[in-house]
């Protein structure tokens, strides 16, 4: 009797990581939460998503700001791949996120992934995958190079090999200048190199990463090229529309712009921009307006937020609902200021 052999499955989890607060795109992410801005007119969730290899049939969505906001978007979703939210219901670091999300699914189930859920790179996940797979260590972690590694985790190579990683070194002790890119493909058994979840975060870059790094199968790190930007602040998130967006105007349904573009500008839905006015590298979100000879250079306005004529706005955030009277001045200003808010 012929025995009966079951077809090796490629199917995979993914974890993307979007439990944050966004405090440094505030006073945008007071009303939206960071994985819904959007980058092109795409969430940035969108764009994770679409980054994933198609191994990736299910993907735990950790998140808890705004979680309601972000089970709306996901409501009635029929594309591939699955997504499941994950709701958090304090901040559990990077570690406990990703053990809280794969308990909601009973745990790994073999290899899987883990992103940060506002990342726009041309980091290319399928090759980093094989890469994986025919180096057979216990993680595998895309690295960038930077100028100050000092905000990020570090790590320094011997071939492909991870060695040594420091999470946050001060620049001169910084072992590299190769950083931790926020995409790692892990086996199940580095979750075991976690504690028993403490009372606060629990960080996997600073408890598991060494830990893995000095294990028989070890840790090895990814390099590539293109571009990565890391969309937590308001000069990146710009940063990453001029690599997204074509220059020019870039229209949602039911934008409008008669005014001049120079580089690029992103109008979502009913964003309007009326003759003389003059957008600079800036994104409007929906429904935002700029009256006529306006100037609205390297911002963000969002929704609804209204620039009045003769105004200019220069490298500052608009949040949604705010406003720029006929004729002021605003340079470097966040408005309403997060300060004062949070006050």
């Amino acid at each position: 009797m012929a025995l009966c052999r079951r077809p090796f499955s490629t199917a995979m989890l993914a974890v993307l990581l979007a439990g944050g607060l966004g405090t440094r795109l505030r006073p945008l992410t007071f009303t939206t939460p960071k994985p819904l801005l959007p980058v092109g007119n795409v969430a940035l969730v969108e764009h994770a998503l679409r980054g994933l290899p198609p191994e990736v049939d299910e993907v735990l969505l950790a998140t808890g700001y705004k979680t309601e906001l972000i089970e709306a978007h996901f409501q009635g979703r029929t594309a591939k791949p699955r997504v499941r939210v994950v709701r958090e219901d304090r901040p559990l670091g990077t570690g406990g996120a990703i053990r809280n999300a794969l308990a909601a699914v009973g745990g790994a189930r073999g290899t899987f992934l883990v992103r940060n859920a506002d990342l726009v790179d041309t980091l290319p996940i399928a090759d980093m995958l094989r890469f994986h797979r025919a180096r057979g260590g216990l993680a595998t972690i895309s690295l960038w190079e930077v100028e100050d590694p000092s905000p990020f985790g570090v790590a320094m190579l011997e071939g492909p090999r991870i060695v040594h990683f420091v999470e946050k070194p001060k620049k001169e002790d910084a072992p590299s200048r190769l950083i931790n890119a926020g995409t790692y493909i892990l086996e199940p058994e580095v979750m075991d190199m976690l504690p028993p979840q403490p009372a606060g975060e629990l960080s996997m870059e600073r408890v598991a990463f060494p830990k893995v790094v000095a294990s028989p199968r070890g840790m090895f790190g990814f390099t590539f090229t293109g571009h990565w930007i890391d969309c937590g602040r308001p000069d990146a998130y710009l940063e990453a529309h001029r690599l997204v967006v074509r220059p020019g105007a870039t229209l949602a349904p039911g934008a409008r712009c008669e005014g001049q573009v120079k580089g690029f500008a992103c109008l979502g839905p009913g964003a309007t921009v009326e003759r003389g006015a003059v957008l600079e590298d800036s994104v409007l979100l929906d429904g935002a307006r700029v009256a006529r000879d306006a100037v609205v250079a390297r911002s963000i306005l969002g929704k609804d937020a209204v620039v009045g004529a003769g105004a200019r706005v220069e490298d500052s955030v608009l949040g949604d609902g705010a406003s720029a009277p006929p004729q002021a001045q605003l340079r470097s200003r966040k408005v309403p200021d997060p300060a004062e808010v949070r006050a």
